[in-house]
């Protein structure tokens, strides 16, 4: 317990991480270092972190580390390299219009790892006006014209060109992703990934890549406003976020204060956290692992961490920082009220706020610039639906009536997408809708279907709604022994899985099935893998907002700034959807799951069945008052 302490309390008071930076390199005794000043904050394991370097390695070129860090001090990080990146320049180039680092390169004679060493950070691309340092061994030919496939045209070191330079073979070097070398040679990912028909988005030291070339081509194209043209407002696009470095904020509710045991660092063997604040530090620790892995594919960034208390005041104060008004993209907040504030700050603003915790959808309207990761219970009513119609349209249905003005609602939309989906062979399949009726459980045992399957869907959510419902099915199942033996399946919230009454034996007898945002397999071979790494790391097992933590900030990053798609994660599989033109989007995702020898076991996986729009809904209940109006005329 006491490592975990001290992470909340390095996060804390370190709040700003950077995965770009210039460093400075020194030479000892013939090997490299990247030589690190000791700020505040600093602990062996943020060194670690920080240049992916073991705790151990440091230790052995820095003795002194045992004794505790000091600020101003000097740290050697082992590096692999085997010179200064620099040291050799003695030219300079100032980047024309249109050029890349292979026709630079070209120009003077050398490769493009030579520039790149010389130039650390150009492996991100280059600017118009940028200066580049040129190698001493690089030679000027800027005037000679160098025939397609003579010897000059080919490099000694990992390229050579063909078909007239519309093409480079590249050999992959250590180190190396597909977002660096898209940006060396200025050609999209998806494109390698197509020339190469490369899989999982993957290559390793050695693979030989064919890369297109583009030819120079100049033209003239008149510039209009980004927002409005020809009288259409363009939304934000996907493809919207394209710097060299990028600003990401984390609003969490680490509620610093609510742990006072903790910051006097007077804590022992049981002292536990505030259970909100380990909520937000699972996250974030989730978070960071996803940080890693996405660093290692070349994402450059500077993260900032902010605690919001969980509070709406403290989140406006944090929403005015100059560090979240320039982030190009924020996680969190967390708590409703918060929610709010902050993605009307979004709209207002237009930056894009990706909400990874259950939100009202209602924030999503004419707001594009929110993103909420967890589907809402509207969307995993509607999966469920979709599910059913799907599978389960030869077996009895039975739609138990609603009380409140919420339950009615849901069945409402539980009927608006059933009869969606059902299709035009099962045309006249019709739910049969009931009340439970009698406590006795008579009126829903006399619609038991003896000789096959029945459904009970009920979408009520309050506790005694619940069990009033589940004790007259039981007395019902008690009727007779052909009751008892009568094959059932219960259909109702994910909140029932909070009930207490509603205990293992209920769920087990009715085959209890609900649809989840998530579902984490903690016998999956990746899953595993993960915790046995997570454990070593943090002397701990990760908790389900670990792995939230981790799917999110990996998928999202990885979508809008990296410009890849991993859809399935450890526990989450995202359908990322639009409610309509001008609105925010939602993951449309629902994983069916039912209790089966007191275990949760996952069925299905049900999506895209959140895109009624608010207007569509509204004309079917249009249509349905219409009819209901000719029925009792």
């Amino acid at each position: 317990m006491q490592n975990w302490l001290l992470i909340i309390l390095f996060f804390v008071s370190a709040t700003v991480f950077t995965f770009s930076q210039s460093y400075n390199y020194e030479e000892r005794d013939g090997k490299i270092f990247i030589v690190h000043v000791v700020e505040g904050g600093n602990t062996l394991y943020s060194l670690k972190s920080q240049y992916d370097v073991e705790i151990a390695e440091i230790i052995q070129f820095n003795p002194s580390v045992q004794e505790g860090l000091q600020i101003g001090q000097r740290i050697f990080i082992p590096t692999e390299l085997t010179s200064i990146p620099g040291q050799l320049a003695q030219k300079e180039h100032v980047v024309q219009k249109q050029e890349t680092l292979f026709g630079i390169s070209r120009q003077y004679d050398c490769s493009v790892d030579d520039l790149l060493e010389a130039n650390p950070e150009a492996i991100d691309g280059i600017k118009v006006g940028q200066t580049l340092l040129i190698p001493s061994k690089a030679r000027d030919i800027a005037t000679k014209k160098v025939a397609p496939h003579s010897p000059a045209a080919e490099s000694s070191n990992n390229y050579f060109v063909s078909e007239e330079d519309s093409t480079v073979q590249y050999i992959v070097q250590s180190k190396e992703t597909l977002y660096s070398i898209s940006k060396r040679f200025m050609v999209p990912i998806e494109t390698l990934i197509s020339e190469n028909n490369i899989r999982n988005n993957r290559i390793s030291f050695g693979d030989t890549l064919i890369i297109p070339i583009k030819r120079e081509n100049t033209s003239i194209i008149e510039v209009k406003e980004l927002n409005q043209v020809e009288g259409r407002i363009f939304l934000p696009t996907e493809d919207s976020i394209e710097k060299n470095e990028y600003i990401i904020s984390f609003l969490l509710p680490f509620k610093i204060d609510a742990n006072p045991i903790v910051v006097s660092e007077l804590y022992d063997d049981n002292t536990r956290l505030n259970s909100v604040s380990e909520i937000a530090l699972d996250f974030w620790l989730g978070a960071k692992k996803a940080l890693d892995s996405l660093q290692r594919m070349g994402l450059r960034a500077k993260i900032h961490v902010f605690d919001t208390n969980g509070d709406l005041e403290k989140t406006k104060a944090l929403l005015n920082k100059p560090e979240v008004l320039n982030s190009d993209l924020i996680f969190g907040p967390f708590f409703p009220a918060p929610i709010e504030y902050a993605a009307n700050w979004a709209k207002e603003h237009r930056k894009f706020m990706v909400i990874p915790v259950a939100a009202n959808a209602n924030i999503l309207e004419d707001n594009p610039f929110i993103h909420i990761m967890v589907p809402s219970e509207l969307t995993l009513i509607g999966g469920m639906a979709k599910f059913l119609a799907a599978n389960h349209i030869d077996d009895k249905i039975i739609l138990i009536n609603g009380r409140s003005e919420e339950e009615k609602k849901r069945i409402a939309f539980f009927e608006t997408i059933f009869r969606q989906y059902k299709g035009e062979l099962f045309a006249d399949k019709q739910l049969i809708k009931m009340d439970v009726g009698g406590t006795n459980g008579r009126d829903l045992a006399n619609q038991f279907d003896l000789s096959g399957k029945t459904i009970f869907i009920c979408l009520a959510d309050d506790a005694q709604g619940v069990m009033r419902f589940v004790n007259a099915l039981n007395s019902a199942k008690n009727i007779s022994s052909r009751h008892g033996e009568a094959k059932l399946i219960v259909v109702g919230m994910r909140s029932w899985h909070n009930i207490s009454a509603l205990n293992s034996y209920y769920k087990n007898r009715f085959n209890f099935t609900s649809a989840m945002p998530n579902f984490l397999d903690y016998s999956e071979t990746n899953t595993e893998q993960f915790t046995l790494k997570f454990r070593e790391e943090f002397k701990s097992d990760p908790s389900r907002f670990t792995f939230q933590g981790f799917d999110v900030v990996f998928f999202k990053i990885s979508e809008k700034i990296l410009h890849g798609m991993p859809q399935v994660g450890y526990m989450n599989k995202f359908q990322i959807q639009s409610l309509g033109e001008r609105d925010g989007k939602e993951n449309s995702t629902a994983f069916i799951v039912q209790q089966k020898e007191f275990e949760l076991k996952l069925l299905g996986i049900s999506q895209n069945a959140s895109f009624l729009s608010k207007q569509t809904a509204e004309k079917q209940e249009e249509q349905e008052e219409e009819q209901d109006n000719e029925g009792d005329n």
